[in-house]
């Protein structure tokens, strides 16, 4: 009966070619189609296709020979699926391993690169010419070329803060580049400035005047007080052989000077003679008040810029540097006890605060005020009066501008007080007149004016 087939209807016995039973019409074998139906959702696909083009419904099983592997078990049959579709699986790995690769070439390129713009080229000796007496200042950051052939700015420490450019010569700075083990060389040549006749053809450049002028050789000292508009500021030149050479400051912003000019015989003679007066205009916009130096107030020394940056090293913002500032002044400058009980008066310099270490409040005040000017921070030099035990008495305090205000300090009265049995000066540090509230202040401090 192998060449019959019997109809699972009508149990009639057909030939085994027959496709439909002769009897009740039974079909025997499915319909060849070139489409196949998506039992979920009903797409038509092409019959080629294993999932469903819409839902991605699996329409067929793995390709497996049912007749050619018809001798084999069921469990085979399995195993033999299942290599199939981890063959397919394969693909994804394969991918996901060359981008790994291709990743970590360019890493390990980004690591030769970064290599590369770590080397430094060596830098060759740098050389600027400028004027006598010109002001300049030395960059904290400079451009240097890497070894990727790039350009980059990095920052520089020298090892002196301001280039002396009041006498002529050959001037070097040395640089050492932050985070690189290199350094870096300035060569600064000062030329000689024409020796003029007479002060009234000084010329002005950002602010300063520049005085490099002949006058009597007996004459040891010249003073220059400026005014404009209702201030005075003054500032002392000494006289060598017959040569004034320095600057005169013109802080009160732009426009018309007058410059009255008064000449000393004696270097500690605080008496001086008029000798000239002229009227120079400053043509610079910025607002340079209560930031450059005066005759006391000396914040383009080395030894007041070296010890201002050397304070603020480690401060965030200028409310800290200039309590940083406060502190050392008012816990290293003794008051001048001596001078004081003579009653003597004397004009301490800040840079005669700083070397000698003891000073009246005047001295106290022109320190702070020069520290807190060498690092850009506006500052007032505030004179008026105080009361303390024995009444009221003229005194020196500051007032400095940080955070958008002028807030006040007297380092004079935090850094201690007198004995007046003894006459000795007695350290006391505190921070009470460290900004204070200003009515508060007022009860004991009077302001007539400020430099």
């Amino acid at each position: 009966m192998e060449d019959k087939i019997t109809c699972p209807i009508c149990k009639a016995t057909n030939d085994i070619d027959e496709i439909c039973c002769t009897e009740c019409g039974q079909r025997f074998k499915p319909i060849e189609l070139d489409t196949i139906t998506c039992p979920i959702c009903k797409t038509i696909n092409d019959k080629s296709v294993d999932c469903c083009t819409s839902c991605g419904q699996r329409l067929r099983k793995a390709e497996i020979d049912v007749v050619k592997y018809s001798n084999i078990d069921i469990g085979d049959s399995v195993d033999i699926i299942e290599s199939k579709e981890k063959k397919q699986s394969k693909l994804p790995f394969i991918l996901l391993i060359i981008f790994a690769v291709i990743g970590f070439v360019f890493y390990v390129n980004k690591i030769q690169e970064d290599k590369a713009a770590a080397i430094m080229r060596d830098f060759k000796e740098t050389t600027i010419t400028i004027n006598q007496n010109q002001q300049f200042t030395l960059p904290t950051e400079i451009v240097a070329a890497m070894g990727n052939n790039r350009r980059k700015q990095v920052d520089v420490q020298w090892d002196t803060k301001t280039i002396d450019t009041s006498s002529p010569g050959t001037k070097t700075a040395t640089g050492k580049i932050s985070g690189y083990d290199k350094t870096v060389k300035l060569k600064v040549i000062v030329l000689p400035q024409k020796i003029i006749n007479t002060i009234a053809d000084c010329t002005v450049q950002n602010s300063i005047l520049g005085v490099n002028v002949k006058i009597s050789a007996d004459i040891k000292q010249v003073l220059f007080k400026v005014y404009r508009n209702g201030s005075t500021v003054k500032q002392v030149l000494n006289v060598d052989k017959g040569i004034i050479n320095g600057n005169v400051y013109l802080p009160l912003g732009p426009g018309y000077y007058d410059v009255t000019v008064y000449t000393s015989k004696d270097t500690d003679d605080e008496y001086f003679y008029y000798y000239n007066r002229i009227v120079v205009n400053n043509e610079d916009a910025r607002d340079s008040h209560f930031l450059l130096p005066d005759a006391y107030i000396d914040s383009t020394s080395p030894e007041i810029l070296e010890l201002a940056y050397s304070l603020t090293a480690g401060c965030h913002t200028d409310l800290e540097r200039t309590f940083a500032i406060h502190d050392w002044v008012a816990k290293n400058i003794s008051y001048d006890v001596k001078t004081y009980f003579d009653k003597k008066l004397h004009a301490y310099s800040s840079l005669e605060t700083l070397k000698e270490r003891t000073a009246l409040c005047n001295g106290y005040a022109s320190l702070t005020a020069a520290l807190n000017r060498a690092i850009g921070i506006k500052a007032k030099y505030v004179y008026g009066t105080a009361k303390n035990s024995s009444g009221s008495e003229s005194h020196a305090w500051n007032e400095t501008y940080v955070d958008g205000k002028w807030i006040i300090q007297d380092t004079t009265w935090d850094a201690g007080g007198i004995d007046e049995k003894t006459h000795q000066f007695i350290y006391k540090y505190s921070r009470r007149y460290f900004d204070p509230d200003p009515e508060e202040f007022k009860k004991d401090h009077t302001k007539e004016g400020e430099l």
